[in-house]
Formats: C-alpha cells, structure tokens, sequence
C-alpha cells in the first residue's frame, strides 16, 4: 500500500483503544516504515498527543530512488529519473499517490512536538530524512540521533538512552509527574 493503506491499520488501532476508554490519550511509536505512518495519521484523532518516529523516512519517492541505486548498478541520477515513472506507475495500476507519503511534509501539521529517533549512521534510511522530519516538526519537538548505529538500530545500541528518552517523551506529552 505505500504507506497509504497502512495508515488505516493505525486508525483502527486509535478507534479501538478509544472505544474501550473513552477518557484515554493515546501515544504512537513507530519504527521505519512504522515510524512514517505515525507521523501520517497523527492528527486523525483529538486522542493522539505523542508520537515517536524512530528511523522514518521523509519522502517514498526519495528513498525508492536511494534504494534503486543502492540495490542496483544503476548510478543515482538514473534513479533520480525513474521517479516519475515510479509515481506515474502506482497512480495508475494501484491508485495511489505516492508523493503523498512524505512524513518530512506532513510533521509541520502535527499540533504538539514530537520524538525522532534516528541512526546518524543508517545507510538505509539515512540520517538527512531524520534531519528533514526534525526541521520540519512543531515547535519543541525532540531528537535523539544515535551514532555507531545503523537503521533502527538505536535501541539495540543503547537500550538505556533510548528507552529513558522514550519515557521522558511520553511522561511529558501525557503530563506526567514522578
């Protein structure tokens, strides 16, 4: 679904939890693809006041020309035009528009800060889409940028940073008080 369809698994995972508790807020983490569609569905609901990207990546079309070229012996501007084709290509066969999942893009309509989480090593999703996302987000939005990591590797390379900087997040966005 490029990033489209999933975005639908989350909803439905939001309206659960606010059918069964009616007063809840609600926090989103994702990582890679995850963290994209948390960013892309964070403003479907009042209830959703965190969210936590850990590894996204800023444009789908950016990253499918990376990984053409990476994957390939294609050279990058080779795959830098193949994009339109690309975008063209799933318009038509699967009706969907792919330049529409750009979380760098949609970050600045979230209404509070969010958390980004990023490898400044990743050779797959490299550091410069965490950096997008950050640049664009609202207003007091934190990051962690991991180095000696590489994709989503953040938590494997220090559990203990991550996991306090995902727990101070969240305290803060639900309000929390120790």
């Amino acid at each position: 679904g490029a990033g489209k369809h999933e975005q639908r698994d989350v909803l439905g995972a939001i309206d659960f939890v606010a059918d069964r508790y009616p007063e809840s807020q609600i926090g989103l983490m994702g990582v890679s693809f995850g963290a994209a569609i948390v960013i892309l569905t964070a403003n479907s609901s009042p209830r959703v006041v965190g969210v936590i990207a850990d590894s996204s990546f800023s444009s789908i079309t950016d990253l499918i020309s990376e990984e053409v070229s990476a994957r390939t012996s294609a050279p990058k501007w080779a795959a830098a035009i193949l994009k339109p084709g690309i975008i063209i290509v799933t318009k038509l066969f699967k009706g969907i528009d792919v330049t529409a999942v750009a979380p760098g893009q949609y970050v600045s309509d979230i209404g509070f800060p969010i958390g980004i989480i990023h490898c400044t090593e990743a050779e797959r999703v490299p550091i410069y889409h965490g950096e997008q996302i950050r640049n664009n987000s609202p207003a007091g939005s934190q990051e962690l940028f991991v180095d000696e990591c590489d994709h989503a590797g953040a938590y494997d390379h220090d559990p203990t940073t991550y996991l306090n900087f995902v727990a101070t997040y969240f305290d803060q966005r639900f309000q929390i008080k120790n």
